[in-house]
């Protein structure tokens, strides 16, 4: 009778889970979304899931009153609630056989910011740290998160407590520098947006917001964009390369100093995954090509659009180039508020979407 009982109470907290999650995503079942964002949402996990995993994805987009952006595994969660063993092709226990169901969570306040799009790769960059590439940081940094990194700079009854902490600032730094790698300086801009400097400090879980965009900076310039970003975005530029990160409190820079002895091995992890990388000399070729800041200034489609359709991280960025060109930093922040650029990037996404899959049919 009392094994029978647990069995019952065990069933009874794996159906509540089972209902809060099903009620949770129902309405998104049936949502309506603009096409170009549904191309975006997929190029998103494309270029940060499933190139570096090597997995394929079904996505659900969760408009979220609660949350900014955000990203959940699915697959993971009934596997810690229900107890399914998940199987994946490369031997690993956190992967599903098949399809890895994900849920892309969206703000309801503004579901369809596409210039915000790079914060969503971010979040779904998480994917691929936590089943994978954290791992591989580690082995960079020939180091564990049980290792007393900072036992020479902190006192030892901190040293746990702090170690913790700046392995969570990792994660978060390698997502930032992927999604820097990926979207290339839309993701310093939807950055600098999203998290204005010097307003947000450092918390348990993120470094400031002086230290992740000073990372995007160094990573950017070392991935070759620093003459494209001068050239286009001087003031821009200018207002990044004075962040003063000795503004940071004396408590955090030990950690600091530690993250940023770190950044040849994140880069080195970011280099050598398989996510895609936007290049500045193909952006720039591309950009010549189509001629596409003057279509997002004028607000037409370029005629090659569908026949040689660019990437969504291409068309993201020039559409930045058209709003915020020889801006500082507060035009750059309105331009996440511009509606109709907004509308037009969309209605981008969308045609170049029809036009890949198009190509690809026999």
């Amino acid at each position: 009778m009392k094994v029978a009982f647990r069995e019952l109470h065990r069933l009874l907290n794996e159906l509540d889970t089972l209902h809060e999650t099903f009620s949770t995503y129902r309405e998104d079942l049936n949502s309506a979304h603009p096409v170009g964002l549904l191309y975006l949402a997929r190029s998103v996990v494309h270029d940060l899931a499933e190139a570096p995993l090597d997995v394929r994805t079904e996505i659900l987009i969760h408009t979220d009153a609660a949350r900014n952006y955000s990203v959940q595994n699915l697959a993971e969660l009934f596997a810690d609630g229900f107890e399914v063993p998940l199987i994946s092709p490369a031997g690993t226990d956190r992967l599903v056989d098949g399809e890895m169901p994900i849920v892309l969570g969206v703000p309801a306040f503004d579901p369809y910011n596409a210039f915000l799009a790079p914060i969503l790769a971010h979040e779904v960059a998480h994917l691929a740290t936590d089943i994978s590439l954290l791992a591989l940081l580690e082995e960079q940094l020939g180091q564990v998160p049980s290792t007393a990194l900072l036992s020479d700079e902190v006192d030892s009854r901190g040293v746990r407590s702090a170690n913790a902490r700046l392995w969570r600032w990792l994660e978060e730094i390698l997502c930032d520098s992927l999604a820097a790698w990926a979207t290339g300086p839309s993701w310093l801009f939807a950055l600098a947006a999203f998290l204005p400097v010097p307003s947000s400090a450092a918390d348990e879980h993120h470094p400031s917001a002086n230290v992740r965009t000073a990372w995007a900076w160094r990573a950017l310039k070392r991935w070759g964009w620093e003459d494209f970003m001068r050239a286009k975005f001087p003031e821009f530029v200018e207002f990044v390369s004075g962040i003063a990160l000795e503004d940071a409190p004396d408590d955090d820079s030990p950690l600091n100093d530690r993250l940023w002895k770190s950044f040849d091995a994140v880069m080195k992890v970011v280099e050598s995954s398989e996510a895609p990388r936007l290049d500045p000399t193909e952006y720039e070729a591309t950009e010549k090509q189509h001629g596409l800041q003057v279509s997002f200034e004028r607000s037409y489609m370029p005629p090659g659009l569908a026949a040689d359709p660019p990437g969504a991280w291409t068309l993201l960025l020039a559409a930045w180039v058209a709003c915020a060109e020889n801006s500082g930093i507060e035009y750059v922040a309105r331009t996440v508020a511009n509606q109709p650029y907004n509308q037009f990037l969309i209605k981008s996404f969308e045609l170049s979407g029809i036009a890949r899959i198009w190509r690809t049919l026999p």
